[in-house]
């Protein structure tokens, strides 16, 4: 209901969910695989927001790339995996908000890496290095939010992180960006200036304060 309208149909790729029954892991492209037997138990929605995760990198990662922004391709599609779930009931508001309030305060990575200045080496170790891992999915997800946040804010929610990000991968299809093309693109489309986000908690080390997050969470939940 939310990534198609915006994004448009698959023609290129078809999608296809294998389960499995071992650890669980996504990957977008051709395939999308959700291991661990996913019906049983899954109270939360927890499979619903993996399945809009990898559709989503259909456009965000697959479609479109980054030369300067590691942490775009997962932590974005990370936030928009919970936050298409939650607006269609597919999982829970607890589980949405826990996910996005994740305490990163002893996450050695968050405390000495920003996501600017050792941009090589957080992409070259992402899927060796747990907790590099951690900090790309889940504080780019924060960064998201709050960029969505700022975007619905300056336009009295008659835009948002989606909308934008529908517009901006056709604009970049079958190429990559660079960060001051991103945030240009943001202002044009919604006139909100994102540099502070990126100058505090991209530029940045260290956890976004809980204080932050909160404020931007019950923002958006209002």
């Amino acid at each position: 209901n939310d990534i198609i309208p915006e994004f448009g149909i698959l023609k290129e790729t078809p999608l296809t969910i294998i389960v499995g029954l071992n650890d669980r892991i996504g990957l977008e492209g051709m395939y999308a695989f959700w291991l661990r037997n996913p019906f049983e138990n899954d109270k939360d929605g927890v499979i619903n927001m993996i399945m809009a995760h990898e559709l989503i990198h259909s456009w965000i990662g697959i479609k479109t790339g980054e030369y300067d922004m590691s942490w775009w391709k997962e932590g974005t599609t990370m936030y928009l995996g919970y936050l298409i779930a939650k607006r269609n009931n597919l999982c829970t508001q607890s589980y949405f908000e826990k996910n996005i309030m994740v305490d990163l305060e002893n996450n050695n990575a968050v405390k000495t890496y920003s996501f600017s200045n050792d941009n090589d080496y957080i992409r070259k170790n992402l899927f060796r290095d747990q907790e590099i891992g951690n900090m790309v999915y889940r504080k780019g997800a924060q960064v998201s939010m709050l960029i969505d946040r700022l975007i619905r804010e300056k336009a009295n929610n008659s835009k948002d992180l989606v909308k934008f990000l529908a517009r901006f991968t056709e604009g970049y299809k079958s190429k990559a960006f660079f960060r001051n093309d991103f945030i240009s693109q943001i202002e044009r489309y919604s006139t909100a200036d994102v540099s502070d986000i990126f100058s505090l908690y991209v530029d940045g080390t260290g956890p976004i304060p809980d204080s932050i997050l909160k404020e931007n969470l019950s923002a958006l939940m209002a």
